[in-house]
């Protein structure tokens, strides 16, 4: 990071107010995203290990509302960027607090100290080269299009890009939530059972997945104007076309979600890191080829197609290859028509929230209340009597009674 520090002016076209001190602002979000890793963030592995996810998430959620309280009354009474971003780090550290706390209570008997072996050593960092790549591939996705963004075209389409991608962000980051609670378990039965009893469990999952990404994306189709408009204003809205893209995106970024699932369960960041390597690197240089020619569309469109080959087609390969010993066609082939059908789901539902116009508050509660109704109900009438709907929710069901178990057992000092 303190690298880049030099190249600064270098990656922003336009300038930026005389009055912002852009180094000190790069070194705080710098030093916001090094405090994990620097302090005691490591120990939630163990809850999350023990299937205990709601607990980070219930302090993460309670401490960003507290920095989204405070930056809201900093914006409010002293107008200084400055003290907005510095309480960033403070709501870090106090995350990490009081995550640590929390695993020292729960695991009591697990220590930080002692020595590993050579082998341990060699075994470990062979891991983390793997998760090294994997992690800065994911990162790196949106970032290398912001900065290409302010490279080539300047500060203002950073903003009016970054404002939709963060309702797109919002979203996404619900649904990692929830994936991410389904890890531990998934973990497990990848330990205790078949390979053929996991294959058939994220076909299930999927199904489901890949329900509630189709509902998502035909709701971002039909409210991501209207919000915007309302938020931002006029000047701030991406063509249509680009809106689209932005929802193409978030569909096919969550094609990978439950699949993603099985590849962290197993372990194979380092089997996949050639797709790691290739979408990042890939990404940056579409990034720059395509947005001298088409602008923010072709960021959209170089981010797409990094994300489905190498994310989606390349590591579903590898999982396939590499754990279930099988062929991915027909996991590919499930894919296809679920995106047909959302093609065909999202083309109605826009289709008839157009009718209600395109302006005012009344409007974007009117196509919220149609983007709820109407893809659920046309999904359930197709698949209300389809086998993986019987499966994929007796499946949910006993995750969620898992889940309810472990929780009284905590309360009651059982193991």
């Amino acid at each position: 990071g303190f690298m880049v520090v030099p190249f600064l002016p270098s990656l922003i076209r336009s300038g930026w107010p005389s009055d912002i001190n852009i180094y000190l602002l790069f070194c705080v979000y710098l030093i916001n995203s090094s405090i994990s890793y620097l302090f005691a963030g490591y120990k939630s592995v163990l809850v999350i290990a023990s299937q205990r996810m709601d607990y980070i998430n219930t302090i993460e959620i309670l401490l960003y509302c507290l920095q989204y309280v405070l930056q809201f009354i900093v914006v409010l009474l002293f107008r200084s960027y400055y003290l907005y971003i510095l309480i960033m780090p403070v709501i870090t550290i106090l995350i990490n607090i009081v995550t640590s706390v929390t695993a020292d209570r729960r695991f009591p008997e697990y220590l930080n100290k002692g020595r590993l072996t050579r082998d341990e050593k060699k075994e470990v960092l062979r891991d983390i080269r793997g998760v090294a790549i994997y992690k800065v591939s994911d990162v790196t996705r949106n970032s290398f299009d912001s900065i290409v963004i302010s490279a080539l075209l300047g500060l203002v389409p950073v903003a009016v890009y970054n404002n939709y991608f963060y309702i797109f962000n919002a979203i996404f980051s619900f649904m990692i939530i929830v994936n991410q609670s389904l890890q531990a378990s998934i973990g497990n039965s990848i330990a205790a059972e078949t390979r053929e009893k996991n294959g058939k469990d994220l076909y299930r999952l999927s199904f489901f997945s890949n329900w509630v990404n189709v509902f998502c994306t035909s709701s971002l189709l039909c409210l991501y104007q209207p919000f915007i408009r309302l938020w931002v204003g006029e000047g701030m809205m991406l063509p249509d076309r680009d809106m689209i893209l932005f929802c193409v995106y978030f569909y096919i970024m969550n094609m990978n979600s439950v699949r993603n699932l099985y590849f962290d369960g197993n372990g194979l960041w380092l089997r996949g890191k050639y797709a790691f390597i290739l979408e990042s690197a890939g990404n940056l240089l579409l990034n720059i080829f395509l947005c001298r020619f088409f602008g923010i569309t072709g960021i959209l469109w170089a981010t797409i197609l990094t994300v489905f080959f190498c994310g989606f087609v390349w590591r579903t390969k590898v999982l396939f290859r590499d754990y279930f010993r099988a062929s991915a066609r027909p996991f590919f082939i499930m894919h296809a028509k679920w995106a047909a059908l959302c093609a065909v789901i999202c083309a109605l539902t826009f289709g008839v929230s157009s009718l209600t116009g395109d302006r005012g508050i009344g409007v974007l509660v009117l196509r919220m209340i149609i983007c709820l109704v109407l893809p659920n109900l046309i999904l359930y009438l197709l698949f209300r009597r389809s086998g993986q709907f019987t499966e994929g929710k007796a499946q949910l069901v006993s995750i969620l009674q898992r889940a309810r178990k472990t929780a009284g057992q905590d309360k009651t000092g059982k193991e």
